[in-house]
């Protein structure tokens, strides 16, 4: 799906438009409203072999787990805790269909052989994040996401200033270099002289 993108971050959102949000804690997930929150990032990582099939990493390093808990809240029936887990080498429960309904998207499990979705409850329910086989009179609205992107930003490296230089100033510098060699070599010159007039003057003697 165009929304998401192996190894990009995202953010969603449900229809109580909070956030999917990994707590501080590293092992239990929520709903956020402040979308600034490192906790509401999530990397995306397509499973080898499916195009719609994804694990989301938080920023703890752990991933999203549909696990086999029930989740005691009233009125919740038969829904099952989500958590952030580190994968075994073989774990399904970190493992999540994307489904597309419209603008949104849904999260089915690949751990359950019955159809549980990604679930945001809203305030009578402690806007608890749980996964759900949902029923009849399941509210579907529950079960949407909407999926923000996260562009990273990268800031240009500053380039070296060049040296501050008046017009000209480059010739000047050569020039004056020209003029300190001329005035050594007649130095050199002039001492040469002296010392030959001394050797003269010796001999004359």
């Amino acid at each position: 799906m165009e929304f998401f993108h192996n190894g990009n971050a995202v953010r969603l959102r449900s229809h109580h438009q909070r956030y999917l949000f990994a707590k501080d804690d590293q092992e239990t997930v929520g709903q956020d409203k402040d979308r600034s929150s490192n906790g509401t990032r999530w990397t995306v990582e397509f499973v080898t072999g499916f195009n719609s099939v994804i694990r989301l990493k938080s920023c703890y390093g752990k991933y999203l787990t549909a696990s086999d808990q029930p989740l005691i809240l009233e009125g919740l029936g038969s829904s099952m805790k989500v958590a952030q887990t580190r994968p075994s080498p073989v774990d399904s429960t970190i493992e999540w269909e994307l489904i597309r309904v419209g603008q949104h998207i849904r999260l089915k499990s690949r751990h359950h052989s019955v159809d549980s979705f990604l679930r945001g409850s809203g305030r009578f329910r402690l806007y608890s994040v749980s996964h759900y086989p949902p029923q009849e009179d399941t509210d579907r609205d529950s079960l949407d996401w909407n999926v923000e992107q996260i562009h990273e930003h990268t800031t240009p490296a500053p380039q070296p200033s060049a040296p501050n230089r008046t017009p000209g100033s480059g010739q000047g510098d050569t020039i004056g270099k020209w003029q300190q060699g001329v005035e050594t070599v007649g130095a050199i010159a002039g001492l040469v002289g002296a010392i030959a007039d001394l050797v003269s003057n010796s001999r004359c003697g």
